[in-house]
């Protein structure tokens, strides 16, 4: 119960900060083929480390670890990281000092060999190297979940503990997530001034990052068919750019809504969802834009119904100025 309480307040506390986004590309042909192109090409896997999964186990363990790898299924390249604790037990265990962290190619309950070191960056984290690619092998285990982290120690020089990366907890194992109502009444406001920004929550499973100034429908989400929504990736691209061209005609610059890093979103959704057994919002999915002055707010009423009529955006609103503290 405690873990869950966790999880979840730092879900509401990463959603209390905001982020300024990059500028829209102008070119919507060109950005439309990418768009298409790269649509579902990255996927993501997450884990979760300790002395249990290693082989033969190790009993006493000192640590647990938490991690991540995200790969782009066109070129091979990945990048991750992993998250190494001490682990707190009532018991007093040894200290112990981590050595080094790798990657290796193998299925749960067998050992390989090391795909690649990873590097230490400080406070626990490590993680993989600028540059890494995983060969055509090595991709099948990453899809198969077949790769594992290991955390080598001085005790250990074999491995203290260990995580297989694998694929968050499959939509049909959890209690459904329930969309925004975009027909739910939302108060009105006075004026401007009482504005903060735009929100837009896309749907889930649309898998929707920015880059390079640009939309796109980046991540292969399991949950790609939500509550029986469809939407081919055509369609879905040209409602993004659908999406930038209505906020460039309002100088609107579009950015991610939540500070923390795109891939601890998602393993904070994958834990999240293990411990309470629910499908969660995907994060990341939410973008904003501060509103620019001059506008009216006929202009932000018009521009946030257009976003609520687009298939692809579960939900948008005007987002007021958070009333100051007493």
């Amino acid at each position: 119960m405690i873990l869950r309480k966790m999880f979840f307040s730092c879900i509401v506390l990463a959603a209390a900060f905001s982020l300024a986004g990059c500028d829209s590309t102008d070119d919507p042909a060109q950005t439309g083929s990418d768009c298409a192109a790269r649509a579902g090409s990255h996927v993501f896997r997450f884990s979760n480390a300790d002395g249990a999964q290693q082989v033969p186990v190790v009993q006493n363990a000192g640590l647990i670890a938490s991690g991540s790898l995200t790969m782009d299924t066109a070129t091979g390249a990945a990048s991750g990281s992993l998250e190494i604790r001490p682990l707190q037990t009532l018991v007093t265990l040894p200290v112990t000092t981590v050595t080094a962290v790798r990657v290796h190619e193998g299925a749960r309950g067998a050992n390989g060999d090391s795909v690649v070191s990873m590097v230490g960056s400080g406070n626990g984290v490590w993680r993989t190297p600028d540059g890494m690619a995983l060969n055509p092998s090595q991709v099948s285990s990453f899809i198969g979940g077949n790769l594992y982290f290991n955390v080598i120690t001085v005790a250990h020089p074999e491995g203290e503990i260990r995580g297989q990366i694998v694929t968050p907890p499959a939509a049909d194992t959890l209690s459904p997530y329930v969309p925004a109502d975009k027909q739910q009444r939302r108060p009105a406001f006075p004026d401007v001034s009482h504005v903060a920004r735009i929100v837009i929550k896309f749907q889930e499973g649309t898998g929707i990052r920015l880059r390079e100034g640009t939309l796109i429908p980046l991540f292969a989400d399991r949950s790609a068919v939500t509550n029986g929504l469809q939407i081919p990736v055509p369609e879905l691209c040209g409602e993004l750019r659908t999406v930038e061209a209505h906020a460039q005609d309002l100088s609107l610059t579009l950015g991610p809504s939540i500070l923390l890093d795109e891939a601890r979103l998602l393993e904070l959704k994958a834990n999240g969802e293990l411990l309470s057994g629910r499908q969660l919002a995907d994060m990341n999915l939410f973008f904003g834009a501060r509103i620019t002055p001059g506008l009216t707010m006929a202009q932000l009423e018009s521009f946030v119904a257009a976003m609520n009529a687009l298939r692809s955006v579960e939900i948008s609103y005007l987002e007021p100025i958070a009333a100051p503290l007493p």
